[in-house]
């Protein structure tokens, strides 16, 4: 099941059996975790075991904090503002 976050609060096998429940606090860091682990966390981001921050394509999420630890990769052209 999902919330409007995508997050996952109840995590299900393929034949419907309870295998895990967990929750967040709003910016990602964990709350509760039960059952099996999962890589996966908070907004299908895969989560570090070792630093807690997850992996966000070309980036990294610091839920602790609630936001990234670097700025948006630079993109297009600033000659052609609509290209950013």
């Amino acid at each position: 099941m999902r919330e409007q976050r995508r997050l996952e609060r109840v995590l299900t096998d393929a034949n419907g059996n309870l295998v895990g429940q967990r929750g967040h606090y709003p910016y990602g860091e964990s709350w509760y975790e039960t059952g099996t682990l999962a890589k996966v966390k908070f907004t299908t981001y895969e989560r570090d075991a070792e630093t807690g921050n997850d992996y966000a394509m070309d980036r990294t999420y610091v839920n602790r904090l609630g936001r990234f630890s670097s700025v948006d990769p630079l993109s297009g052209n600033i000659a052609n503002p609509q290209s950013v």
